[in-house]
């Protein structure tokens, strides 16, 4: 029996709707999403900072050498370390160029990140 197409349509809206690992999403795939709206998960491995107008979140270093974090709106001071957070927004990938830093040389890195809207 074919599927109606009710239930091709609940299917492929599961699909859509389920949160990607940003922990292991790859470069290739990110640069696929970059610059559309996602709902990602990241274990968060990094304290959290929040600076008045948004909390900077990061995952764990991974062996690609490839950061990924979220920017949630506000201050959240309910998201801690360890803790495994959903975040809706637009993926970006960002190649930092290499600078210097109050003196110190900081090398280039890539970085994919989530902003929430």
């Amino acid at each position: 029996m074919l599927p109606t197409a009710l239930t091709v349509a609940v299917a492929v809206l599961q699909v859509l709707t389920t949160p990607a690992p940003l922990d292991f999403l790859s470069l290739d795939q990110a640069n696929r999403l970059n610059g559309r709206r996602v709902t990602v998960t990241l274990l968060v491995d990094t304290p959290v900072y929040c600076d008045g107008e948004r909390t900077i979140v990061g995952g764990a270093d991974r062996p690609d050498e490839v950061t990924r974090g979220v920017i949630l709106r506000g201050e959240r001071y309910d998201v801690d370390e360890g803790d495994k957070i959903t975040v809706s927004g637009t993926l970006r990938v960002i190649s930092h160029r290499a600078a210097v830093v109050n003196g110190v040389a900081v090398a280039g890195w890539t970085e994919i990140r989530v902003e929430e809207e």
